[in-house]
């Protein structure tokens, strides 16, 4: 009973520590601070974005932030809505984020309209203490079931 107990204790640690990552993620996005957003990630991490872009590092998921910080995302604000944890042991978790994201900045210079994303981040301890493993980032498109590849790109579906 009270390894049980002790190791409740730890899962609900580790869904903590997982969601102080996401949201310090959320913070460092909002603050455009690549390298405060790098430092979150285990040397070996892996980041896909909105567009299947997969980045395996955290420099490289530092740098390709930065890169998108002094331009498109220069003025964007990321707002938590919603965000839920599930602990995968005592040294790992995972937290669901659905996000607002305001202030993108559109090829023409203009502001872009807000949207919304589900962000999906595994944090794991080691020796350098809690770090993001691996972060997903998919676009929610609002009333689409699935996505449909036309003679224009990808757009949503319906079908009911």
């Amino acid at each position: 009973m009270e390894e049980a107990a002790a190791e409740e204790t730890a899962c609900e640690a580790a869904r903590a520590e997982a969601a102080r990552l996401a949201r310090a993620f959320l913070a460092a996005w909002s603050a455009h601070d690549a390298a405060a957003l790098g430092a979150l990630f285990a040397p070996d991490a892996d980041f896909v974005n909105v567009t299947g872009l997969w980045w395996h590092g955290a420099e490289r998921i530092a740098r390709v932030h930065g890169v998108a910080f002094s331009s498109y995302f220069a003025s964007a604000v990321l707002t938590e809505e919603r965000l839920e944890t599930r602990a995968l042991g005592p040294r790992a978790a995972l937290v669901r984020a659905r996000v607002r994201m305001e202030g993108q900045r559109a090829p023409d210079g203009s502001v872009a309209g807000a949207r919304r994303a589900m962000l999906l981040f595994v944090a794991q301890a080691g020796a350098a203490g809690w770090r993001l493993v691996a972060v997903q980032n998919t676009d929610v498109v609002e009333g689409a079931e699935t996505m449909l590849a036309g003679p224009e790109g990808l757009g949503g579906a319906r079908y009911a």
